[in-house]
């Protein structure tokens, strides 16, 4: 959950769909797990999180594997899904993409 968004930040986001979450224990949100991104990591919004029922605040900008160590710890049953460096398939595809683009030359003048 980004912390910092426009229309509702992820405190009070993150409030709601907790608190949903207590209120209707049968619904397909039981068991929602929250992890807070923010590039402002202080004790007050560690705290904050804490108090809310955030499992874990990572620092902006999170590198992959950071991400993938948080979600394997909590939520062991997607850890399965989290295969191999997407950093690494991310720059190789962006390598790919800028290779494919047609050259930037200008077209050659006849007179």
């Amino acid at each position: 959950m980004d912390l910092n968004m426009p229309v509702m930040d992820g405190f009070d986001a993150s409030s709601s769909i907790l608190s949903y979450q207590e209120s209707h224990p049968r619904s397909n949100s039981a068991g929602v797990v929250i992890l807070a991104l923010t590039a402002y990591v202080d004790s007050a919004n560690v705290q904050r999180c804490k108090d809310i029922g955030m499992k874990q605040v990572l620092n902006k900008p999170a590198k992959a594997e950071k991400i993938k160590e948080a979600i394997t710890e909590h939520c062991p049953g997607l850890g399965q899904f989290l295969v191999g460096d997407s950093t690494k398939k991310l720059q190789s595809k962006r390598t790919t993409i800028l290779q494919r683009r047609p050259s930037a030359r200008k077209p050659k003048e006849t007179s």
